[in-house]
C-alpha cells in the first residue's frame, strides 16, 4: 500500500464564523491558490528535516529531496504536497580546474527507507545486449552485504508535524486576511 511507504501529515483547521464568511465570498481558484501557498511553506519544513536526517554517504540523496504542491481533483478548492526524490537532479562537482554539472538519477529513497537483504549484484546482466551469462567465472558477482533500514522521512514526519501544522495554520490565516483586506479596499 501507499500508506506504507509515504509518512502523511494531515492537518486541519479551525476556523470561526468570521473567517468562515471570508471564505465563502472567496472564489474556488483564490482558495485554492492561498491553500497552496500555505501546504507548500509547511511543506518545506518537512523536506528541510528529512534532509537534516537522511544518512550522508554522498549528499545525493538529501540533495535530490523536493516538495510539489498541487490540488485535489474531486475537490474544488484545497491543495496537498508530496515530499520525496526527484527523477534525477544537476550536482555541481569540481575535479581539480574542471567545473562542470553532472545529472544524477537518485531514485533509491525505497531502498534507504526500508532497506535491503544481501544480495549479488552482476555486472552486464541488464544491459540491451544481455551480458555475459550469470554466474561468469571469469567475472564473478558482486557480493552486496545488504543494508539495514534507515526510516529518515518517518523521522521527520515526528519531529516536524506540530510545526507543520503550525505554519500552515499561521500563512492560511494570514492570506485570508490579506485577500479579505484587497477585497474590501477594491469596493471603497
Amino acid at each position: 500500500m501507499k500508506s506504507d511507504l509515504i509518512p502523511v501529515i494531515k492537518t486541519s483547521i479551525r476556523i470561526d464564523q468570521d473567517i468562515e464568511k471570508v471564505i465563502e465570498k472567496l472564489k474556488p481558484a483564490k482558495l485554492t491558490a492561498i491553500s497552496k501557498k500555505a501546504v507548500r511553506s509547511g511543506g518545506r519544513i518537512y523536506r528541510n528535516a528529512a534532509k537534516a536526517l537522511s544518512p550522508r554517504r554522498s549528499g545525493a540523496l538529501a540533495m535530490s529531496l523536493s516538495t510539489k504542491v498541487a490540488k485535489p481533483r474531486k475537490i474544488p478548492a484545497g491543495a496537498y504536497a508530496v515530499t520525496g526524490p526527484r527523477r534525477r537532479f544537476i550536482k555541481r562537482f569540481r575535479k581539480g580546474k574542471f567545473k562542470g554539472l553532472k545529472i544524477m538519477p537518485t531514485k533509491y529513497c525505497h531502498l534507504v527507507r526500508k532497506g535491503t537483504k544481501k544480495h549479488y549484484t552482476y555486472k552486464g546482466a541488464k544491459r540491451k545486449g544481455g551480458g555475459a551469462p550469470f554466474p561468469n567465472p571469469e567475472r564473478p558477482p558482486n557480493k552486496h552485504p545488504g543494508a539495514k533500514p534507515d526510516d529518515f522521512m518517518a523521522q521527520a514526519e515526528q519531529v516536524t508535524k506540530g510545526a507543520v501544522n503550525q505554519e500552515i495554520m499561521r500563512v492560511f490565516g494570514y492570506e485570508i486576511g490579506k485577500a479579505h483586506y484587497k477585497k474590501k479596499a477594491k469596493k471603497r
